[in-house]
């Protein structure tokens, strides 16, 4: 005959071994979920703690008592910091689930009665295996190179990019987050001829254009003059546009002028990040745009980006040595 006090050990190694077979699952599913998406850097923040989640869970198997206290931490911090990022994106079906399965894993890794524990697992596996569902969305949706399958948004590059170079220009962009897609240039060439660069990020709704272009002449582009311009048409084409702000814009390569716009699109309103820059003969305006509601939380994304903006003279005279001294009307004929 067991007695109560064995009763009681043996609950406790089976809620040990069953929070050491839980966070060995959830870190697992994660590092596969990782493994499958466009990403470019193999060691990553994620990365790490999801395989300190996978060691806690061999050392919680393992009936290892000392972790307990490291995993009863790891799971308040990973509600607190994952929970607030989810809550502050918008993502509160996401919260919901993590909710579920931190409160599993607290009150597995707690003494209770066996009520609740059955509850706490029952919500516990319910998180894990909507993350396991997640893992074979994302394995069935990317191919062995890490390209998406079939991506639902027609006229754009599968893969998202980290760098992207100009068409007909030698400049460069580079971006902190990897959500950019690209735009095929034959898709808005005839209709926005002017446009050198397109791309989109289709979860927002967001769009980033290059237009370039360079003095007749061959004389240095002035950049107080060139803003004036780029005000003035921006203004004149579109009588609903405004212009709500106009500051200098100190970039990682260059400093130029940064106009911030709104402005009604067939009863979309819209509003805009407009990056100008000049670099001698040559004139670039960068610009980024999306719904005015989902602007505020993308605008890092616009600057950053625009900030990034490189131009290679040299590199562009080969150009032009190659394709002539209007790359753009070339490719109109």
């Amino acid at each position: 005959m067991f007695s109560l006090s064995d009763l009681r050990m043996n609950t406790d190694n089976l809620s040990l071994r069953t929070a050491g077979v839980l966070f060995s699952l959830l870190g697992l599913i994660n590092l596969f979920s990782e493994a499958f998406r466009p990403v470019h850097a193999i060691i990553s923040t994620s990365n790490i703690a999801y395989i300190i989640c996978l060691l806690i869970g061999i050392l919680l198997f393992l009936r290892v008592r000392a972790i307990v206290p490291f995993a009863r931490f790891t799971v308040i911090a990973g509600f607190v910091l994952q929970g607030g990022y989810l809550i502050l994106h918008g993502l509160f079906l996401n919260f919901t689930l993590q909710l579920i399965l931190c409160g599993g894993f607290w009150m597995v890794l707690s003494p209770r009665s066996q009520e609740f524990r059955i509850l706490q697992i029952s919500g516990v596996l319910f998180a894990v295996l909507v993350l396991g569902v997640d893992m074979f969305t994302l394995v069935t949706r990317y191919d062995d190179t890490g390209r998406m399958k079939d991506y639902p948004v027609k006229g754009i590059s599968a893969a998202t990019v980290d760098t992207v170079y100009g068409n007909a220009y030698a400049y460069r962009l580079d971006f902190g987050e990897s959500i950019w897609h690209e735009r095929y240039r034959k898709t808005y060439l005839r209709t926005d001829p002017a446009t050198d660069l397109w791309l989109v990020d289709p979860q927002k709704d967001a769009h980033l254009m290059v237009i370039g272009e360079q003095t007749p002449d061959g004389s240095n582009a002035n950049l107080d003059a060139f803003a004036a311009a780029v005000r003035y048409n921006l203004l004149e084409k579109n009588p609903g546009a405004r212009l709500i702000g106009i500051n200098r814009l100190y970039g990682i390569y260059y400093d130029g002028i940064l106009l911030k716009l709104k402005s009604d699109v067939d009863g979309v309103p819209l509003e805009y990040l407009v990056g100008l820059y000049t670099v001698k003969s040559y004139a670039f305006q960068v610009i980024g745009y999306t719904h005015v509601k989902e602007f505020p939380s993308f605008e890092p994304n616009f600057v950053d980006a625009i900030k990034s903006f490189y131009f290679d003279t040299k590199a562009q005279q080969k150009m032009n040595q190659i394709h002539g001294h209007n790359p753009i009307a070339d490719d109109m004929h």
